[in-house]
């Protein structure tokens, strides 16, 4: 190996600009804004040859080696990305069905099915599955290079993944199925029940998720629809101390926005940014207060720290402060203080949250075992699309078609995401169980509790997690398996 040619104090500087260019490119076309193609590729490529620069160098400091390794992959993707994201939009469309004017694609689709009849939607939804075949070869693509890469440095994409959220093979597998078959009874029986409250029919397969978390709380659109999703997070945020000043958020609707709300960590700590595209009132507190979370997460990193230690956030990690900030508009006594609601809407909300919770680990179970398996056995296209139709049958309880996958935001996308959510999911719960203990049922309104957020937050990579968290399912799974009400 050679040496790099200067200290690695200014490799990572260099490293971190190339970062910020990219991901404000990237934040604009998932905004649905003019954005410079040519110039996100170019970036990447630099990127790419930089974190290349340092592997030809070191292998040490591990995490450094990680983030490096990933990099070299996700920059040589980003060409392959970008024509995924093109052809879902061109591509994956579907004439059977409109929505604002405009043939029905991957980026409107959860739109489309928060107003539309079964007829149409079931309609839509094959349709869709049907272009499937337009963007395969691109997510395979994807896959391939990401394999190439890591296989070039000695490690494999699900090595690095259980690395950095460090957990065993073994132990990811039977949290999962844990998860997932805990679920199976109560979620089978709380499906049809709203199935008939907003059907008026049993479920059929192109019932989705989101199908379900677009028209689930319409009771209460008229409830959240007086509070803006975009102000409430940040006066949540300011009462436990944050500065909210480094956070950006966007919930304009665009036909060219991503469908999913996301937020963007353009620069660690201090530039972090929110996108929400409305579908209804609840569902888009829920996801503004959720991408917050993330926010939150990001700008309270210690700035001190190096490059890797700030940049290297697993996904399991990054998932808890998320799903931390949004469990807030389920919680009773917040949601009746700050939000006014009565003792009767507090518990519907509530029912209505634990049926979404329901269904998000029987998706998520069946979604994540698919993509351990995928990136465990390199599966063929084909076989995961067959191995993903048997678990959602499993855990899901329905036949459909098992391309159904390459037409998520997270599934294709990622090497391996799905199973964060679930870790993520469990962490949080026992963080939240911690805060009460200490501060009592009001932790929310305490700036003591924002000072212990960030001293568990600031660490950023080197995070303690068990100084809060030993993976215990309990308080999780108690509250859906055995509700109060």
């Amino acid at each position: 190996m050679k040496a790099l040619p200067y200290p690695l104090s200014a490799w990572a500087i260099v490293d971190e600009s190339y970062s910020i260019l990219y991901s404000h490119e990237n934040w604009k076309m998932y905004n649905g804004l003019e954005f410079d193609e040519n110039f996100m590729k170019n970036v990447a490529e630099q990127k790419a040859r930089h974190a290349e620069l340092f592997l030809s160098a070191s292998r040490r400091p591990r995490r450094l080696f990680l983030k490096c390794v990933s990099d070299v992959s996700e920059s040589k993707k980003t060409p392959i990305a970008l024509d995924l994201d093109k052809a879902r939009s061109e591509k994956v469309v579907s004439k059977k069905g409109r929505f604002h004017g405009r043939p029905v694609n991957w980026k409107s689709w959860r739109q489309f099915n928060a107003t539309a009849d079964a007829k149409s939607r079931k309609r839509v939804y094959d349709d869709l599955v049907k272009k499937s075949p337009t963007i395969r070869p691109l997510i395979r693509a994807m896959f391939q290079q990401s394999w190439s890469v890591h296989k070039k440095y000695g490690i494999t994409p699900l090595r690095s993944y259980l690395e950095s959220e460090r957990i065993t093979l073994p132990d990811l597998k039977e949290l999962v199925r844990k998860l997932g078959s805990a679920v199976r009874k109560p979620f089978g029986v709380a499906l049809q029940d709203y199935s008939r409250e907003i059907k008026k029919a049993p479920p059929e397969y192109y019932d989705d998720f989101y199908y379900f978390r677009g028209r689930i709380f319409r009771p209460l659109d008229k409830i959240f629809a007086k509070f803006n999703p975009a102000e409430m997070p940040v006066r949540q945020l300011k009462r436990l101390g944050f500065n909210t000043k480094k956070i950006h958020v966007d919930v304009e609707d665009r036909p060219k926005k991503t469908p999913s709300a996301v937020a963007f960590f353009v620069q660690i700590p201090n530039d972090a940014r929110v996108l929400v595209k409305p579908i209804s009132p609840y569902t888009d507190m829920e996801a503004s207060y959720h991408e917050f979370g993330h926010a939150m997460h990001a700008t309270s990193v210690d700035p001190n720290l190096s490059l890797w230690d700030r940049e290297s956030l697993s996904h399991g990690v990054a998932e808890i402060f998320s799903t931390f900030l949004e469990s807030l508009v389920e919680d009773g006594l917040y949601l009746r203080k700050k939000f006014g609601l009565s003792e009767e809407q507090v518990a519907e909300v509530q029912a209505r949250r634990r049926f979404m919770e329901l269904f998000f680990v029987a998706f998520y179970a069946a979604n994540s075992l698919m993509k351990i398996s995928f990136q465990e056995k390199m599966l063929t296209m084909d076989e995961a699309s067959e191995l993903y139709a048997k678990l959602y049958k499993e855990y899901v309880g329905f036949d459909i078609p098992g391309e159904y996958w390459q037409l998520h935001h997270v599934m294709p996308d990622y090497d391996l995401y799905s199973p964060s959510y679930l870790i993520a999911a469990v962490r949080k719960s026992e963080l939240i169980k911690k805060l009460r203990n200490r501060l009592g049922e009001t932790w929310w309104d305490s700036t003591k509790a924002g000072d212990y957020l960030r001293q568990i937050m600031s660490p950023g990579a080197n995070i303690d997690l068990e100084g809060f968290s030993k993976l215990d399912t309990g308080p999780f799974l108690k509250p859906l398996l055995k509700p109060e009400n």
